[in-house]
């Protein structure tokens, strides 16, 4: 049977997969919170789903597509969250002071400790992708796709007058992304910085560069 780019079965290509594609990619991500892939065999994740070998199958080319798929939403999940959060802060601002005191809320959440571990398992999978020629090609275009949505952030926040010149809307992109990942570094640290500390940096960067107050 031909396959997508994904690995999943052109016959059962939809805007959201399947109930039993859905089953069998939250079975490999509840698997991969203990595991590495190569740990992952088709008879776990075929327990885990609670589905027979035929059904894994018929959704995807292999156990491998099906891994790299959860891996893939493990790896945009929680940065879509932050584009929402922040997107949110953009639209209920009436003020540039006003958007600056939201962002802030939304740098508590995105930099607090209890994100360590997504923080390290995104560290893991761009690892993992540069020996994966095709999970690699995968997290290529996923993360080109993050890229253009924050980018169109920063467009409506220069269109608002709200962004500086220092900074172009496609630099900026990466920039707050590589921040809010660049805090895995103290996470692993043995002296860690002060929660508040941290926060107050990043705040700094953003209003000095990014915003040009």
């Amino acid at each position: 049977m031909a396959k997508t780019h994904l690995g999943l079965a052109k016959t059962h290509r939809r805007s959201k997969p399947s109930a039993a594609a859905r089953r069998l990619i939250e079975a490999a991500k509840s698997l991969l919170d203990t595991r590495t892939p190569s740990e992952i065999t088709t008879k776990m994740l075929l327990d885990e789903a609670s589905v027979a070998r035929n059904t894994l199958y018929l959704h995807f080319e292999d156990h491998t597509a099906l891994l790299e798929i959860a891996l893939l939403e493990i790896f945009t999940g929680g940065v879509k969250e932050h584009l929402a959060l922040l997107t949110e802060s953009l639209s209920k601002a009436t003020s540039k002071n006003d958007f600056m005191r939201r962002i802030g809320q939304v740098i508590e959440i995105s930099q607090d400790r209890k994100r360590r571990s997504f923080r390290i398992t995104r560290c893991r999978l761009i690892a993992h992708s540069d020996k994966n020629p095709r999970f690699s090609a995968l997290l290529a275009n996923e993360q080109a796709r993050i890229n253009k949505s924050y980018m169109t952030f920063f467009i409506e926040l220069r269109r608002r007058g709200w962004m500086g010149n220092n900074i172009t809307p496609d630099v900026a992109a990466v920039v707050v992304q590589a921040l809010t990942l660049g805090r895995v570094i103290d996470d692993v640290a043995a002296d860690r910085l002060p929660q508040a500390a941290w926060n107050d940096a990043f705040m700094t960067i953003i209003k000095e560069i990014i915003l040009g107050r």
